[in-house]
């Protein structure tokens, strides 16, 4: 039902796995893996209900950017991919560093939103000039790489992230683990990078929590509902960082009632 194509564009390569119709259904990944690690649990299922289009993000999977890796640049490229599936409006749905991505995107493109779902993912801003200038030089930034692979990279931190690592094969987890060099600088590459504020659009928004991450625990969920009390909150038991991954009939049918 789902398949994969390749778009090459001048700026760069992306990767796509879409299938199915209806409403636009754009699923954002996380900075464990591509696309395909994190959505081909949920993505068939999903794809009866919606058009689903799955990109690998640039820097991950086999998308890659030939101009310079930054927010604008990574928003821009699917920007333009989704114009290409004629999808006019989306229900946008990030995965923790794929939920900033989503809300960088549409805070940059607030026409394209219908709503907006952010998965086990805090709300992120623009770094604070002095700040960003002093981690643009190479062995100041440095410091936040490393500490991002120790806080979301490490073993240990895997272990918190899963109601049960074993819900993960070996193979993902060694792919994660592997990465974790390069796409911790790219995480932290996309976060200085951003240019402007960040302000979600006025669209029906919701967030989707595994009830047993400890990464970004149920309560920053909670402390952003209180903030955004219009927003809707699904809690997914028996699964941690990556719900949709761990118990992803809850997850679709989360997904379906937004």
């Amino acid at each position: 039902m789902i398949s994969s194509t390749i778009f090459e564009k001048p700026w760069g390569r992306i990767k796509i796995w879409s299938g199915g119709s209806g409403r636009c259904l754009l699923l954002l990944h996380g900075a464990w893996g591509d696309a395909q690690m994190h959505w081909s649990c949920v993505w068939d299922e999903l794809a009866k209900h919606f058009k689903v289009i799955a990109p690998d993000i640039p820097g991950w999977g086999e998308s890659e950017l030939r101009q310079s890796f930054s927010s604008p640049n990574v928003i821009e490229a699917l920007a333009e991919i989704v114009r290409n599936l004629e999808c006019s409006k989306l229900i946008v749905v990030g995965n923790s560093f794929g939920g900033g991505v989503a809300q960088v995107f549409a805070s940059s493109y607030p026409e394209l939103m219908e709503k907006i779902v952010l998965v086990d993912c805090g709300l992120i801003n623009k770094i604070p000039l002095p700040i960003s200038r002093i981690l643009a030089f190479k062995p100041i930034r440095f410091l936040p790489q490393k500490l991002l692979e120790y806080n979301s990279y490490s073993l240990n931190s895997l272990k918190r992230s899963f109601y049960s690592l074993g819900n993960l094969s070996e193979k993902q987890l060694d792919q994660i683990l592997a990465g974790r060099s390069v796409h911790a600088a790219l995480v932290i590459q996309a976060m200085l990078s951003i240019e402007r504020e960040i302000k979600l659009p006025n669209v029906p928004t919701y967030l989707i929590w595994g009830e047993a991450d400890e990464l970004v625990p149920l309560k920053v969920a909670q402390n952003m509902i209180k903030d955004h009390p219009n927003w809707g909150l699904f809690r997914i038991s028996k699964a941690g960082h990556l719900p949709q991954r761990e118990n992803p009939a809850e997850f679709v049918s989360a997904i379906r009632r937004v």
